[in-house]
């Protein structure tokens, strides 16, 4: 029916082991990894290459990078945009509310990490 040599075998409980017990694993590491950034008070933190989000309370008609080889940014919903970290540095976005043209100022730091 089934003709396996010993080394298939084995390389085959391997496999399986390793995929049965390194799953919890591979999930930690995945939710760890995973996690967004937080915005706390109007400061954001990232790390180069890793994202994160700012909500805004209401709409914002614009916003300026003050330093755009630091960061990127990209408007998701109006009240929602999210930022790539891109060089080590600090910078601030400018938001401007919709209906009140009220500016909002959020400091990014980025790290190596």
């Amino acid at each position: 029916m089934f003709r396996f040599t010993i080394r298939e075998l084995v390389l085959w409980l391997t496999v399986c082991v390793a995929m049965f017990l390194g799953g919890r694993y591979w999930d930690l590491a995945a939710k760890q990894f995973s996690k967004p950034q937080e915005l706390r008070g109007n400061v954001l933190r990232l790390s180069r290459g890793s994202s994160g989000a700012i909500n805004t309370e209401s709409p914002h008609d614009r916003l300026v990078v003050n330093d755009p080889a630091l960061i990127s940014v990209a408007p998701m919903t109006p009240t929602r945009f999210v930022v790539t970290a891109k060089a080590k540095g600090t910078t601030t976005v400018t938001v401007w509310e919709h209906k009140t043209g009220r500016p909002q100022k959020y400091e990014i730091l980025v790290d190596d990490q």
